[in-house]
Protein backbone atom coordinates (compact mmCIF):
# COMPACT_ATOMS: atom_id res chain seq x y z
CA UNK A 1 0.00 0.00 0.00
CA UNK A 2 2.02 3.48 -1.13
CA UNK A 3 1.04 6.72 1.11
CA UNK A 4 -0.18 8.34 -2.21
CA UNK A 5 -2.75 5.71 -2.67
CA UNK A 6 -3.94 6.23 0.85
CA UNK A 7 -3.73 10.34 0.29
CA UNK A 8 -5.30 9.67 -2.21
CA UNK A 9 -8.48 7.91 -1.11
CA UNK A 10 -8.29 10.35 2.01
CA UNK A 11 -9.07 13.31 -0.25
CA UNK A 12 -11.75 11.26 -2.20
CA UNK A 13 -13.71 10.56 1.11
CA UNK A 14 -13.34 14.04 2.30
CA UNK A 15 -14.57 15.35 -0.74
CA UNK A 16 -17.85 12.64 -1.09
CA UNK A 17 -18.63 13.99 2.30
CA UNK A 18 -17.49 17.78 2.28
CA UNK A 19 -21.21 18.91 0.97
CA UNK A 20 -22.96 17.14 3.06
CA UNK A 21 -21.46 17.67 6.26
CA UNK A 22 -22.01 21.35 5.65
CA UNK A 23 -25.68 21.28 5.02
CA UNK A 24 -26.49 18.73 7.67
CA UNK A 25 -29.50 20.63 9.69
CA UNK A 26 -29.85 20.43 13.23
CA UNK A 27 -33.28 18.55 12.90
CA UNK A 28 -31.89 16.03 10.58
CA UNK A 29 -28.33 15.44 13.03
CA UNK A 30 -31.17 14.65 15.67
CA UNK A 31 -32.97 12.62 13.65
CA UNK A 32 -29.70 10.71 12.51
CA UNK A 33 -28.72 10.73 15.92
CA UNK A 34 -32.22 9.19 16.96
CA UNK A 35 -32.14 6.52 14.08
CA UNK A 36 -29.21 5.07 15.23
CA UNK A 37 -30.14 4.35 18.55
CA UNK A 38 -33.73 2.81 17.45
CA UNK A 39 -33.64 -1.44 17.91
CA UNK A 40 -34.45 -1.65 14.01
CA UNK A 41 -31.99 1.79 12.82
CA UNK A 42 -33.25 3.07 9.69
CA UNK A 43 -31.33 5.41 7.10
CA UNK A 44 -31.61 8.71 7.65
CA UNK A 45 -31.36 11.33 4.96
CA UNK A 46 -27.67 12.47 5.79
CA UNK A 47 -26.98 8.49 6.36
CA UNK A 48 -28.82 7.47 3.02
CA UNK A 49 -27.22 10.31 0.78
CA UNK A 50 -24.04 9.84 2.23
CA UNK A 51 -23.85 5.82 1.69
CA UNK A 52 -25.42 6.60 -1.59
CA UNK A 53 -22.33 8.88 -2.81
CA UNK A 54 -19.69 5.91 -0.95
CA UNK A 55 -21.11 2.94 -3.10
CA UNK A 56 -21.36 4.96 -6.16
CA UNK A 57 -17.87 5.69 -5.65
CA UNK A 58 -16.82 2.00 -4.53
CA UNK A 59 -18.11 0.72 -8.10
CA UNK A 60 -16.26 3.20 -10.10
CA UNK A 61 -13.47 2.20 -8.47
CA UNK A 62 -14.51 -1.41 -9.20
CA UNK A 63 -14.93 -0.97 -12.62
CA UNK A 64 -12.15 0.53 -13.34
CA UNK A 65 -9.35 -2.07 -12.01
CA UNK A 66 -8.55 -4.08 -15.01
CA UNK A 67 -10.20 -7.94 -15.21
CA UNK A 68 -7.63 -10.85 -14.77
CA UNK A 69 -7.36 -11.73 -18.48
CA UNK A 70 -6.61 -8.06 -19.51
CA UNK A 71 -4.43 -6.69 -16.35
CA UNK A 72 -1.20 -7.29 -17.97
CA UNK A 73 -2.22 -5.29 -20.89
CA UNK A 74 -3.78 -2.47 -18.85
CA UNK A 75 -0.54 -2.08 -16.77
CA UNK A 76 1.81 -1.67 -20.00
CA UNK A 77 -0.77 1.23 -21.03
CA UNK A 78 -0.60 2.76 -17.73
CA UNK A 79 2.93 2.90 -17.59
CA UNK A 80 2.97 4.21 -21.44
CA UNK A 81 1.18 6.77 -20.14
CA UNK A 82 -1.87 6.55 -22.31
CA UNK A 83 -4.00 5.71 -19.47
CA UNK A 84 -3.92 5.25 -15.86
CA UNK A 85 -5.55 3.61 -13.10
CA UNK A 86 -7.27 4.83 -9.75
CA UNK A 87 -6.42 3.48 -6.59
CA UNK A 88 -7.54 -0.10 -4.99
CA UNK A 89 -10.72 0.27 -3.99
CA UNK A 90 -9.68 -1.90 -0.81
CA UNK A 91 -7.63 1.05 0.16
CA UNK A 92 -10.77 3.61 -0.21
CA UNK A 93 -12.39 0.96 2.73
CA UNK A 94 -9.66 1.21 4.66
CA UNK A 95 -9.32 4.92 5.05
CA UNK A 96 -13.22 5.32 5.42
CA UNK A 97 -12.50 2.29 8.59
CA UNK A 98 -10.08 3.96 9.67
CA UNK A 99 -11.91 7.46 9.83
CA UNK A 100 -15.17 5.32 11.77
CA UNK A 101 -12.41 4.30 14.09
CA UNK A 102 -10.75 7.26 14.61
CA UNK A 103 -14.25 8.34 15.29
CA UNK A 104 -15.84 6.22 17.90
CA UNK A 105 -11.84 6.25 19.98
CA UNK A 106 -12.42 9.75 20.29
CA UNK A 107 -16.53 9.75 21.65
CA UNK A 108 -15.30 6.56 23.81
CA UNK A 109 -12.43 9.22 25.21
CA UNK A 110 -15.40 11.68 26.23
CA UNK A 111 -17.70 9.33 27.37
CA UNK A 112 -14.92 8.24 29.96
CA UNK A 113 -15.15 11.75 31.03
CA UNK A 114 -18.82 11.20 31.97
CA UNK A 115 -19.64 12.62 35.67
CA UNK A 116 -15.98 13.93 36.02
CA UNK A 117 -14.57 17.11 37.10
CA UNK A 118 -12.55 17.35 33.50
CA UNK A 119 -16.02 16.13 31.69
CA UNK A 120 -16.30 19.05 28.60
CA UNK A 121 -19.69 19.31 26.57
CA UNK A 122 -17.78 21.18 23.61
CA UNK A 123 -15.97 18.55 23.12
CA UNK A 124 -18.02 15.89 24.15
CA UNK A 125 -19.94 17.27 21.63
CA UNK A 126 -17.84 17.43 18.68
CA UNK A 127 -16.95 14.09 19.43
CA UNK A 128 -20.33 12.94 19.42
CA UNK A 129 -21.18 14.96 15.91
CA UNK A 130 -18.20 13.14 14.11
CA UNK A 131 -19.05 9.33 15.47
CA UNK A 132 -22.67 10.17 14.16
CA UNK A 133 -21.16 11.86 11.09
CA UNK A 134 -18.84 8.58 10.28
CA UNK A 135 -21.44 5.81 11.87
CA UNK A 136 -21.57 2.42 9.82
CA UNK A 137 -22.77 -0.39 12.16
CA UNK A 138 -24.72 -0.93 15.22
CA UNK A 139 -22.64 -2.72 17.54
CA UNK A 140 -22.08 -3.41 21.54
CA UNK A 141 -20.29 -0.04 21.72
CA UNK A 142 -23.14 1.98 19.86
CA UNK A 143 -25.38 0.10 22.54
CA UNK A 144 -23.16 1.45 25.33
CA UNK A 145 -23.53 4.67 24.18
CA UNK A 146 -27.69 4.18 23.56
CA UNK A 147 -27.78 3.38 27.28
CA UNK A 148 -25.72 6.26 28.47
CA UNK A 149 -27.76 8.54 26.05
CA UNK A 150 -31.13 7.11 27.63
CA UNK A 151 -29.25 8.50 31.64
CA UNK A 152 -27.77 11.69 30.34
CA UNK A 153 -30.05 13.19 27.30
CA UNK A 154 -29.51 16.19 28.23
CA UNK A 155 -25.47 15.87 27.57
CA UNK A 156 -26.48 14.21 23.94
CA UNK A 157 -28.62 17.02 22.58
CA UNK A 158 -26.22 18.59 20.27
CA UNK A 159 -26.89 22.54 20.74
CA UNK A 160 -28.56 23.47 17.95
CA UNK A 161 -28.87 27.03 18.81
CA UNK A 162 -27.11 29.33 15.64
CA UNK A 163 -23.80 29.86 15.78
CA UNK A 164 -23.03 26.98 18.55
CA UNK A 165 -23.79 23.99 15.92
CA UNK A 166 -21.59 26.04 12.88
CA UNK A 167 -19.02 26.14 15.65
CA UNK A 168 -19.49 22.16 16.46
CA UNK A 169 -19.45 21.41 12.86
CA UNK A 170 -15.91 23.75 12.92
CA UNK A 171 -14.50 22.09 15.47
CA UNK A 172 -15.10 18.62 13.77
CA UNK A 173 -13.51 19.68 10.57
CA UNK A 174 -10.42 21.42 12.22
CA UNK A 175 -9.72 17.58 13.63
CA UNK A 176 -8.70 16.41 10.33
CA UNK A 177 -5.99 18.09 7.92
CA UNK A 178 -7.20 16.50 4.90
CA UNK A 179 -11.08 17.63 5.49
CA UNK A 180 -9.52 20.90 6.95
CA UNK A 181 -8.02 21.44 2.88
CA UNK A 182 -11.25 20.20 1.29
CA UNK A 183 -13.28 22.54 2.57
CA UNK A 184 -11.34 25.50 1.82
CA UNK A 185 -10.83 24.38 -1.16
CA UNK A 186 -14.50 23.52 -2.64
CA UNK A 187 -16.62 26.90 -2.68
CA UNK A 188 -20.54 26.30 -1.50
CA UNK A 189 -22.87 25.86 -3.86
CA UNK A 190 -24.22 28.74 -2.34
CA UNK A 191 -21.89 31.64 -2.75
CA UNK A 192 -22.17 34.23 -4.66
CA UNK A 193 -18.84 34.84 -6.38
CA UNK A 194 -15.73 33.48 -6.76
CA UNK A 195 -13.03 33.28 -4.09
CA UNK A 196 -11.59 30.15 -4.17
CA UNK A 197 -8.41 28.96 -2.60
CA UNK A 198 -5.58 27.08 -4.50
CA UNK A 199 -3.90 24.07 -2.92
CA UNK A 200 -0.98 21.90 -3.74
CA UNK A 201 -0.49 17.90 -3.40
CA UNK A 202 3.44 16.88 -3.97
CA UNK A 203 2.93 13.29 -4.71
CA UNK A 204 5.86 11.09 -5.58
CA UNK A 205 6.35 9.84 -9.02
CA UNK A 206 4.52 10.03 -12.26
CA UNK A 207 2.65 6.79 -12.11
CA UNK A 208 1.34 7.69 -8.46
CA UNK A 209 0.34 11.16 -9.91
CA UNK A 210 -1.89 9.94 -12.27
CA UNK A 211 -3.55 7.38 -10.18
CA UNK A 212 -3.98 10.29 -7.37
CA UNK A 213 -4.76 12.92 -10.29
CA UNK A 214 -7.64 10.07 -11.76
CA UNK A 215 -8.99 8.91 -8.32
CA UNK A 216 -9.78 12.88 -6.90
CA UNK A 217 -11.50 13.53 -10.21
CA UNK A 218 -13.72 10.52 -9.84
CA UNK A 219 -14.45 11.65 -6.32
CA UNK A 220 -15.35 15.15 -7.55
CA UNK A 221 -17.62 13.89 -10.26
CA UNK A 222 -19.26 11.24 -7.79
CA UNK A 223 -19.78 14.13 -5.08
CA UNK A 224 -20.63 16.83 -8.01
CA UNK A 225 -23.69 14.83 -9.63
CA UNK A 226 -21.88 14.31 -13.42
CA UNK A 227 -19.26 17.38 -13.28
CA UNK A 228 -20.90 20.17 -11.79
CA UNK A 229 -17.98 22.64 -11.15
CA UNK A 230 -16.66 22.62 -7.81
CA UNK A 231 -13.35 23.10 -8.08
CA UNK A 232 -10.54 22.38 -10.16
CA UNK A 233 -7.34 19.47 -10.85
CA UNK A 234 -4.56 19.89 -12.53
CA UNK A 235 -1.31 17.53 -12.86
CA UNK A 236 1.87 19.25 -13.23
CA UNK A 237 4.74 16.53 -13.79
CA UNK A 238 7.78 18.91 -14.31
CA UNK A 239 6.92 19.52 -18.16
CA UNK A 240 3.77 20.62 -17.73
CA UNK A 241 2.74 24.34 -19.17
CA UNK A 242 -0.20 25.72 -19.12
CA UNK A 243 -0.25 27.80 -21.93
CA UNK A 244 0.47 24.96 -24.00
CA UNK A 245 -2.14 22.86 -22.38
CA UNK A 246 -5.14 25.75 -22.81
CA UNK A 247 -4.66 25.28 -26.43
CA UNK A 248 -4.86 21.84 -27.00
CA UNK A 249 -8.49 22.10 -25.64
CA UNK A 250 -7.88 19.99 -22.39
CA UNK A 251 -11.43 20.33 -20.94
CA UNK A 252 -10.36 20.70 -17.64
CA UNK A 253 -8.12 23.78 -18.43
CA UNK A 254 -11.13 24.83 -20.80
CA UNK A 255 -13.20 25.19 -17.70
CA UNK A 256 -10.65 27.19 -15.62
CA UNK A 257 -10.43 29.79 -18.72
CA UNK A 258 -14.50 30.04 -18.31
CA UNK A 259 -14.55 30.07 -15.05
CA UNK A 260 -11.54 33.05 -14.85
CA UNK A 261 -12.87 35.24 -17.30
CA UNK A 262 -14.25 38.60 -16.69
CA UNK A 263 -16.79 41.02 -17.51
CA UNK A 264 -14.20 44.11 -18.31
CA UNK A 265 -12.38 43.16 -20.96
CA UNK A 266 -8.19 43.24 -20.78
CA UNK A 267 -7.23 43.01 -24.51
CA UNK A 268 -5.22 45.39 -26.23
CA UNK A 269 -4.72 46.39 -29.61
CA UNK A 270 -1.61 45.05 -30.50
CA UNK A 271 -0.84 47.77 -32.70
CA UNK A 272 -1.97 50.95 -30.93
CA UNK A 273 -2.12 49.14 -27.47
CA UNK A 274 -5.72 51.03 -27.09
CA UNK A 275 -7.46 48.89 -24.53
CA UNK A 276 -11.22 47.30 -25.51
CA UNK A 277 -13.97 49.19 -24.25
CA UNK A 278 -16.55 46.34 -24.18
CA UNK A 279 -17.63 45.39 -20.40
CA UNK A 280 -20.19 42.57 -20.93
CA UNK A 281 -19.15 39.08 -21.85
CA UNK A 282 -21.42 36.94 -24.20
CA UNK A 283 -21.68 33.49 -25.20
CA UNK A 284 -24.31 31.96 -27.37
CA UNK A 285 -26.10 29.51 -26.10
CA UNK A 286 -24.08 25.72 -26.28
CA UNK A 287 -20.91 27.73 -27.88
CA UNK A 288 -17.64 25.84 -26.09
CA UNK A 289 -15.41 28.64 -27.26
CA UNK A 290 -13.85 31.83 -25.41
CA UNK A 291 -14.62 34.13 -27.30
CA UNK A 292 -16.70 37.03 -26.55
CA UNK A 293 -19.44 37.47 -29.02
CA UNK A 294 -19.04 41.35 -28.14
CA UNK A 295 -15.77 42.07 -28.95
CA UNK A 296 -14.78 38.66 -30.65
CA UNK A 297 -11.49 38.91 -28.00
CA UNK A 298 -11.21 36.46 -24.86
CA UNK A 299 -11.49 39.34 -21.71
CA UNK A 300 -8.46 37.36 -19.92
CA UNK A 301 -5.78 35.45 -21.02
CA UNK A 302 -4.64 32.39 -18.36
CA UNK A 303 -1.20 31.87 -19.50
CA UNK A 304 0.53 31.61 -15.92
CA UNK A 305 -0.61 30.02 -11.93
CA UNK A 306 -0.80 33.53 -10.92
CA UNK A 307 -3.29 33.77 -13.38
CA UNK A 308 -5.35 31.57 -11.75
CA UNK A 309 -6.44 33.81 -8.47
CA UNK A 310 -9.40 33.14 -6.45
CA UNK A 311 -9.73 29.98 -8.55
CA UNK A 312 -10.21 26.77 -6.20
CA UNK A 313 -8.46 24.28 -7.78
CA UNK A 314 -6.12 21.18 -6.02
CA UNK A 315 -2.65 21.11 -8.40
CA UNK A 316 -0.95 18.05 -8.12
CA UNK A 317 3.33 18.37 -8.47
CA UNK A 318 5.79 16.10 -8.89
CA UNK A 319 8.64 17.81 -8.77
CA UNK A 320 9.52 20.91 -6.87
CA UNK A 321 8.56 24.11 -8.24
CA UNK A 322 10.36 25.32 -11.59
CA UNK A 323 12.33 28.58 -11.29
CA UNK A 324 10.35 31.34 -12.22
CA UNK A 325 6.93 29.67 -11.48
CA UNK A 326 4.64 32.08 -9.51
CA UNK A 327 1.52 31.14 -7.48
CA UNK A 328 -1.24 33.36 -7.11
CA UNK A 329 -2.64 34.98 -3.66
CA UNK A 330 -4.74 32.60 -3.25
CA UNK A 331 -2.45 29.69 -2.85
CA UNK A 332 -2.45 29.08 0.63
CA UNK A 333 -1.15 25.34 1.48
CA UNK A 334 1.71 22.70 0.37
CA UNK A 335 0.69 19.32 1.42
CA UNK A 336 4.05 17.53 1.49
CA UNK A 337 2.27 15.00 3.76
CA UNK A 338 3.95 12.15 1.42
CA UNK A 339 7.22 13.53 1.59
CA UNK A 340 8.01 13.31 5.00
CA UNK A 341 6.40 10.08 6.19
CA UNK A 342 7.80 6.53 5.85
CA UNK A 343 5.17 4.51 7.62
CA UNK A 344 3.03 3.50 5.11
CA UNK A 345 -0.08 2.40 7.74
CA UNK A 346 -3.45 5.03 7.49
Amino acid sequence: MELDDVLAADYSYCILLIELIRNITPKEFQENLASIFKDVPDQSCYTRKRDDLINQFASKLLEDRPTESKSDENMQTQKGGKDFLCIDNAIFQNVRSYHQEQARERLEDQLKKLDTPTFDKKKFQVALFGWVIHFEKNDEFTRRVKDLYQKNKEVFNIDTKGQRYTDTKKAFIEQYETLQIVEDVIIPKKADSLKGKMKIVRVTSIEKGNRFYKTVCLARHTASKNEQYMFEVIRDFGNFKLKTELKKGNDALFRVRRVLQTKKCHHKDPTTFEPCQRRCMKYNPGDSGLVCKNCNHMHKQINLYKDMKHLPVLLILQRRGRLGDTFPDSFNCMDLRICYRKDVSI
